[in-house]
């Protein structure tokens, strides 16, 4: 595929009816291209639904691509529209994140761009969450080389040689930074924002949620079953798959 100077954001969605990050999205990219007529944006939901259930703004709707995917694999989701994306410059964009839009225009200006993600933070301001964010950014990404896909990941289609997205149903965006590291090198920190929901935290409570996160990380490290660990950060909540507990 020829690929032209463009950006594309990726939505891996599936039940999006009860989530108001998508609304809010295409709210500011309706408005963001009311300001910005002639700029290259291309838009994919690449959907585990049979369809999607929110609605395309009209000025975005030429631009607009809807993909049928997996429904429980968001990284499949991720790599059927990464590979249907018809640009250079791809964002694969967190379902339940908002980006500040300011970025669409910084990163078509670069000259040379490889790979990174957005400044990370949370939609709730508490002490750990905070310093979630702080840890994200400066830590995990910066000295870790490893991105979440909170962050919103920016990749240049163009540079990439090989397939880098996982099968895993969880920890898919820890291994698709391994992977793009190794095809890549290091990743940027953009100096734009990635507003997450906190979601998990709010349901779950603060801490439990910490320590899950705490105990997945060394599931997979020990090499725990993906779909058992998918079903265990799931349960309760079934945002990224569909399933009987």
């Amino acid at each position: 595929m020829q690929l032209k100077r463009g950006i594309t954001l990726i939505f891996p969605t599936l039940d999006e009816s009860q989530n108001p990050f998508i609304k809010e999205s295409l709210d500011n990219l309706e408005i963001f291209k009311e300001q910005n007529q002639d700029f290259p944006l291309e838009l994919i939901f690449s959907t585990g639904n049979e369809q999607i259930n929110f609605s395309i703004p009209e000025n975005l709707k030429n631009q607009t691509e809807i993909i049928k995917s997996h429904k429980d694999s968001r990284s499949i989701r991720l790599k059927d529209g990464f590979y249907n994306a018809r640009t250079d410059i791809v964002i694969l964009h967190h379902p339940r994140s908002v980006i500040d839009l300011h970025c669409l225009n910084y990163l078509l200006s670069l000259k040379d761009i490889s790979w990174g993600g957005l400044t990370h933070q949370f939609d709730w301001s508490t002490p750990l969450l905070k310093f979630t964010s702080w840890y994200s950014n400066e830590v995990r990404l910066k000295l870790r080389n490893i991105i979440y896909l909170d962050h919103c990941f920016v990749i240049n289609k163009s540079k990439i040689k090989e397939n880098f997205f996982p099968p895993d149903e969880i920890f898919e965006d820890t291994i698709i930074s391994q992977n793009l590291f190794e095809q890549l090198g290091v990743p940027s920190l953009y100096p734009y924002a990635s507003r997450t929901s906190s979601i998990r935290f709010q349901k779950n409570g603060l801490w439990f949620q910490s320590v899950l996160n705490q105990f997945l990380k060394v599931a997979f490290m020990i090499g725990l079953s993906h779909k058992t660990m998918n079903k265990i950060y799931e349960k309760g909540l079934e945002l990224n798959s569909k399933f009987k507990m």
